[in-house]
């Protein structure tokens, strides 16, 4: 997640494309880390960022996949310790929702969300990132948060032609929420 990756897009199905971003370049508070300046890191990679950002959007439109899922290390909404990513909030969420993308899939957070977007409720925010190791988070943010934990586990999401489940799994394999959506 130190940069050196463009933005890929992956065609899985017929009614799946999958789109990879690079989310480190994009915030800003890296750029100043001692660590940012290596070859190939973000530094290098902050000049591409509008570039991402156009690919994503035209790739987006071109898609005619049934399911279209966005792929970043950040979350985009949070309400987690780090929140909301405020570079990813500025661009990503008008682009997602007029290409009408399903799922914005990330991690960095150490918890488990599920946030819907508060100007379209076909969009999720799905936070994976208590696969290793949690910290005490509040929870607390100001995001319609349909799902919220600590716990440590992961996210599955299962799709077929007509309906995506996605399912909030503790550790100990203890199913912790899950929902359907349904496509006609």
């Amino acid at each position: 997640c130190c940069g050196g990756r463009d933005f890929n897009t992956k065609k899985v199905t017929e009614y799946l494309d999958l789109f990879f971003l690079d989310t480190s370049p994009f915030v800003h508070e890296y750029y100043g880390e001692p660590w940012a300046s290596v070859e190939g890191g973000i530094l290098d990679e902050k000049d591409k960022v509008q570039k991402q950002v156009a690919d994503l959007d035209l790739a987006l439109e071109r898609s005619i996949a049934k399911w279209k899922i966005v792929v970043g290390h950040h979350p985009v909404r949070s309400n987690g310790r780090h929140g909301d990513t405020a570079e990813l909030v500025s661009v990503l969420p008008d682009i997602l929702n007029k290409q009408n993308a399903d799922f914005y899939l990330n991690g960095h957070e150490q918890d488990l969300q599920d946030i819907t977007e508060p100007t379209n409720k076909n969009l999720r925010y799905v936070t994976s990132g208590a696969g290793s190791k949690t910290r005490l988070e509040s929870g607390m943010g100001h995001n319609k948060k349909n799902f919220f934990s600590i716990t440590s586990g992961f996210v599955t999401v299962a799709l077929s032609e007509k309906a995506a489940r996605v399912q909030f799994w503790y550790f100990d394999a203890t199913l912790a929420y899950q929902y359907v959506i349904e496509r006609k």
